[in-house]
């Protein structure tokens, strides 16, 4: 725990290996590389650039614990209900790891589709990517489209 007296610190609800959360005094925020990789390395998706504005859904990401089924009207509710009760989703957001530097918008390629999925966020040779699951389970081998060289490991 963080010996502070500047602010208040919780442990991140998230995951119990990013240890804790703090809000201080100072006002710009501060977040190091130690930070950023751990996140990286355990998955977890964070702020507008991993959770687009407008295009995610909370299901695409695994976070159903985050939704109340129970409660109405909500943004993206006939959506999400309908996708959590049949099973429908057919995009699903991952945390990769990529053996070169990649961009974010780069398209991704197997061996049976020309695009299986997108490059939603980069930072260097991991990120986020919105993959078409059907797609994906045809040939789980991803590479950069156009850059067959530079192969993509969904974690």
């Amino acid at each position: 725990k963080p010996d502070n007296d500047a602010g208040w610190s919780i442990p991140d609800p998230r995951d119990s290996a990013m240890g804790w959360r703090s809000v201080l005094e100072e006002t710009r925020p501060h977040i190091d590389q130690d930070y950023t990789e751990r996140r990286l390395a355990l998955g977890l998706p964070e702020g507008a650039v991993d959770l687009p504005r407008g295009e995610a859904l909370p299901l695409e990401y695994g976070l159903e614990s985050a939704i109340d089924f129970t409660k109405g009207c909500f943004m993206g509710q006939e959506v999400c209900t309908r996708m959590y009760r049949m099973a429908t989703g057919k995009f699903s957001v991952r945390a990769f790891r990529s053996n070169a530097e990649v961009k974010a918008g780069a398209v991704l390629s197997n061996s049976s589709h020309s695009k299986v999925g997108t490059i939603i966020s980069a930072y260097t040779n991991r990120g986020f990517a919105r993959l078409h699951l059907a797609r994906y389970s045809a040939d789980n081998r991803l590479w950069v489209s156009g850059q067959e060289e530079n192969i993509i490991e969904v974690l």
